[in-house]
């Protein structure tokens, strides 16, 4: 009988948003599957507090890098003591890494999962890189098509695996709402539009905050503005302390000077990141992205199966998630005023669009199962 295969999952970002929190879900799901595993990850990462809480036992990673001998000798000792037959690398660096260790280790088998957007890849260090991956997988098909064209791998190995979902966590929290629109000074005839995302440049808060002043009046004085998260980590300093990525640090910087200086602190909220994520959808109606070049979004998933109206931009895979419009409202990315627009629309005709919020919510939960993401990873695990 085929031994079944052992899975080193690698996963060394230091950050803590959509991306970190589903890989955990999805370690922790393969887990409750009996798949025999390992997470190579920082321990002092959230993602490693986060699974060490969960009862998973890690393995410490050395540093976050392209290209770490001792990591590379790390990974490269525990494939031969522990019999490790596959590597799942979940960030470009983790593929990195993954992609020099099988240089040395040629018969293990390499899995890189691709969450966020795509740049040609097709010079030669890249396709020196890439040439050792076995299977490349993304959620979105959109994505999956701009993969075969400016990725250097072959077209077979793509593979198409939705993010999975309990649906059942998805239910409207009256309780919450309340209590959580009191704290903000949300009263319930106010529409309240929010994005919940990092703060980031390329979720494109900055044009975000500049649509609402945009708004007409008569618009601006019946919604609030939320914008829920926190700056994107860099990693930490000598002291412990976080240090934030400069551009992320720009971009909320920039948030808070927009709100001093338009004097808008009662209409525009800066919250940050928020594990009642539940409690946060229940609380507003309609939710916003503002990505330059989104992948395929947690968070618009999120929100739809929440039945929430969604606004998103016209790039990346999030036209995919909205059905080109039939599911949502596109706007053009980096334009604060066809934002604006969108917003408006969202607003002054809420009643009449929450027939794309119900389209949304039914297609979310046809396409976003555990039961048929695990048994797809399954699938991917026995055949690689």
């Amino acid at each position: 009988m085929q031994k079944a295969p052992t899975v080193l999952h690698i996963i060394t970002s230091e950050a803590w948003g959509g991306l970190e929190l589903y890989v955990s879900q999805l370690i922790l799901k393969l887990k409750n599957e009996g798949v025999e595993m390992g997470v190579y990850c920082l321990p002092n990462s959230i993602v490693g507090k986060k699974l060490i809480s969960e009862g998973v036992t890690i393995i410490p990673a050395h540093t976050r890098s392209k290209f770490s001998p001792t990591d590379i000798k790390n990974v490269t000792s525990l494939i031969k003591k522990e019999g490790y037959s596959i590597i799942h690398a979940h960030t470009n660096k983790d593929m990195w890494l993954g992609s020099w260790v099988k240089l040395l280790n040629p018969k293990v088998k390499l899995i890189y999962n691709l969450y966020m957007s795509v740049a040609s890849k097709n010079d030669l260090i890249h396709r020196f890189i890439y040439s050792r991956v076995d299977a490349l997988v993304s959620t979105s098909e959109v994505i999956n098509k701009n993969v075969e064209a400016g990725y250097p791998v072959k077209k077979e190995i793509i593979k198409l695996i939705r993010y999975g979902r309990d649906f059942e966590e998805y239910v409207q929290d009256e309780a919450k709402r309340k209590e959580i629109r009191i704290k903000w000074g949300a009263i319930e005839s106010t529409k309240v539009v929010a994005t919940i995302c990092r703060i980031d440049k390329t979720k494109g808060v900055r044009e975000l905050i500049d649509s609402f002043l945009l708004l007409p009046d008569e618009v601006r004085s019946t919604m609030q503005l939320w914008i829920v998260g926190d700056r994107t980590i860099h990693g930490k300093a000598a002291d412990g302390s976080i240090v934030y990525e400069a551009q992320a640090e720009e971009a909320y910087h920039y948030l808070l000077n927009v709100v001093e200086k338009n004097k808008i602190s009662d209409s525009v909220k800066l919250i940050p990141y928020q594990s009642d994520l539940i409690g946060y959808l229940s609380a507003i109606d309609i939710f916003v992205l503002a990505s330059y070049n989104e992948m395929y979004s947690l968070a618009v998933i999120d929100a739809m199966l929440m039945e929430k109206l969604v606004i998103g931009t016209n790039a990346g895979g999030t036209p995919e998630q909205l059905g080109w419009g039939s599911r949502g409202v596109l706007v053009e990315p980096h334009n604060a005023l066809m934002l604006a627009k969108g917003i408006a629309h969202a607003v002054t005709k809420f009643e009449e669009l929450k027939e794309l919020a119900s389209k949304s919510k039914a297609w979310a939960r046809a396409e976003h199962s555990w039961h048929s993401t695990l048994a797809k990873y399954l699938n991917l695990y026995r055949t690689i």
